[in-house]
């Protein structure tokens, strides 16, 4: 999940990836101990923290997790 400049289309902030585990695809936030090279500040961190390993699926997708983060961190949505 990333936050891009739509004009410029340059990318602001990295807060993680998804990633598939045993079938079911996972939110993994951007932090040091997962490996990250640029990891969320702690300010990040601290607003998003529930939000790692949540699980996505029918109930909870993609764009509903990008609204999420979108709305902890005062991001307002694409135009």
């Amino acid at each position: 999940m990333i936050v891009v400049d739509v004009n410029s289309g340059r990318q602001l902030q990295h807060f993680g990836n998804i990633h598939e585990v045993n079938g079911a695809r996972i939110f993994a936030l951007a932090t040091t101990d997962k490996g990250f090279i640029a990891p969320v500040d702690d300010a990040t961190l601290e607003a998003l923290a529930d939000l790692d390993g949540v699980c996505l699926g029918p109930f909870y997708d993609g764009p509903e997790l990008a609204a999420d983060i979108g709305i902890r961190l005062d991001i307002p949505p694409e135009a």
